[in-house]
């Protein structure tokens, strides 16, 4: 189950942190810290109701900053608009595969409008930045423009195609204008945090506008 976390820092007075992470799941929070006899939750009422397998985040000092920690996505499920075939098959997968050596990227097909791409994080995270490294070459880079990184909470890939990649409902982790001045990664990043499962990025534009990811690393902040 994922679902959204916010530290919003309610509060109640209880006599332990066994007491506090009671007091947390009866509100249906996703976050708390215990310190001297006060109990501070996060995202209240945002758990859904009978609940199953939900990640409970224990913040140790609500306070003090989050570390922002890299999360293995190597060979986690991803897809995306129509791959290229020629010479061979350039899959949504090749861009968590652990290679940024050509020709291991993803290259959307041609003749697209609005080209995406999605990776499955497989559980729920609060996600500090995405970082994305376009194919390096200049022929390639130059396609790397008008993107969008979105942070989403639920993906059904039978209800996206080609014609269908409307990812406006989740959570914008950043744009960039592109294309990129340099071979560096492109860095999405939020201060606070963006909860979800799933990880878009979305190029907009007309026909044969090429979505070209050579390798996607995704952090996610560290609560406990």
């Amino acid at each position: 189950m994922c679902y959204s976390l916010v530290p919003d820092n309610v509060t109640a007075a209880t006599f332990s942190r066994v007491g506090c992470a009671a007091a947390c799941s009866s509100r249906r929070c996703g976050l708390f810290s215990f310190n001297g006899g006060v109990c501070t939750m996060g995202s209240v009422g945002s758990v859904p109701a009978g609940a199953q397998n939900t990640k409970l985040y224990v913040l140790a000092d609500p306070s003090a900053a989050q570390i922002s920690t890299p999360l293995p996505v190597v060979g986690n499920p991803a897809f995306g608009s129509n791959f290229w075939t020629s010479p061979q098959n350039l899959i949504p997968g090749l861009a968590v595969d652990g290679s940024v050596v050509s020709p291991s990227y993803y290259h959307s097909a041609p003749t697209l409008s609005d080209p995406w791409w999605v990776v499955d994080l497989q559980v729920c995270h609060l996600v500090s930045a995405v970082h994305v490294q376009p194919k390096g070459d200049g022929s390639h880079t130059i396609h790397f423009r008008s993107i969008e990184v979105r942070v989403g909470l639920e993906f059904d890939s039978s209800q996206y195609s080609d014609t269908s990649s409307d990812f406006s409902s989740w959570a914008l982790l950043g744009t960039f204008a592109g294309p990129p001045s340099s071979q560096e990664p492109v860095v999405f990043s939020s201060s606070e945090g963006v909860s979800g499962r799933y990880i878009s990025i979305k190029r907009n534009g007309t026909n044969n506008a090429y979505l070209v990811l050579a390798e996607v690393w995704v952090y996610v902040y560290v609560l406990d």
